[in-house]
């Protein structure tokens, strides 16, 4: 099970990134996922944990085109592209306007250089949506508290280490480089009377968004979905693994090199009157007479230039 999780995963709008918006000086998190001819799109009201959504697909897509952009023709899958840009990041050319009274998220940005508007018709989502992140969010407590833990073991045994190494050759020469046993109690009573704890406490929306939380909150939302699935479907999976090696190992065909046999070449084989030792010492002899007449050539060089 430790990698069949990862396997080929299916597209899901539970396992793409948040991404951070502050739109008319509030945070909201949205995350989206497209593909050639449809849309799926959550936005998180961070202040009223509040899940908003939308889903669209052809041919509802093509007449909302026309409907907000009638002058501009591009392929459908190009104004899905603009979009998924536009939702990807939060960008400085880019305007966004929500109206809270109908849910409407505005996006204005150019398209081929034309003015280009979409307008996302959000509605809130059922009462199991709006929890629909706090699953997720446990798991990641979980996930981090085992981490947590892992580094405490590593860390002690890293000090017994030391320990040992002190009792055979003594204190480290510099005393700047020693330090004290690691106590695990006291590093967790340090870390809530610090100032950093109310700082991270405030910035929580930003340090969630980063690329460490978020590559972890889609795996945790990844092996969720893993466990939701039928038991002789991850027996499957498992067995895949066992036969085709370790996933995290695998590159996709395109990235493997072409299967040529090697070349065989056999060993270079020096003089027998001639060592290693003696064929460098050769060779720095010859780089300095090198040196040497270059910079006779030089010195030759400037007296005739005196001459003239």
């Amino acid at each position: 099970m430790a990698t069949a999780w990862r396997r080929n995963p299916l597209p899901s709008i539970n396992t793409q990134c948040w991404k951070k918006f502050n739109i008319d000086n509030q945070d909201y998190l949205i995350r989206a996922l497209t593909t050639d001819d449809s849309y799926e799109i959550q936005l998180f009201d961070v202040q009223k944990c509040i899940t908003w959504e939308e889903a669209l697909s052809s041919p509802t897509l093509v007449s909302r085109v026309k409907k907000y952009n009638p002058n501009i023709e591009a392929p459908l899958t190009k104004i899905i592209e603009t979009l998924s840009q536009c939702l990807e990041e939060q960008k400085s050319n880019t305007q966004y306007i929500l109206v809270h009274d109908e849910m409407k998220l505005t996006v204005r940005t150019k398209l081929s250089g034309l003015p280009f508007e979409w307008r996302f018709v959000l509605r809130q989502t059922s009462n199991d949506g709006n929890c629909s992140m706090v699953p997720g969010l446990m798991a990641m407590v979980s996930e981090y508290q085992r981490r947590n833990q892992e580094l405490v073991k590593a860390i002690k045994k890293r000090d017994k280490e030391i320990l040992d190494y002190r009792g055979s050759y003594g204190p480290p020469s510099r005393k700047h480089l020693e330090t004290s046993a690691f106590d695990d109690k006291t590093f967790l009573n340090e870390m809530i009377t610090s100032k950093e704890f109310e700082q991270s406490v405030a910035d929580r929306v930003t340090t969630f968004v980063g690329s460490d939380c978020q590559q972890l909150y889609r795996d945790v939302e990844l092996i969720r979905e893993w466990l939701h699935k039928p038991p002789e479907e991850q027996a499957i999976s498992m067995e895949d693994d066992a036969t085709s090696g370790s996933w995290a190992n695998r590159l996709p065909g395109s990235l493997l090199p072409p299967t040529t046999s090697p070349v065989k070449r056999s060993p270079v084989k020096l003089p027998k009157d001639v060592s290693p030792a003696k064929d460098v010492e050769l060779q720095r002899r010859a780089e300095l007479n090198k040196r040497l007449a270059e910079a006779d050539d030089k010195k030759k060089a400037k007296k005739k230039k005196k001459l003239i």
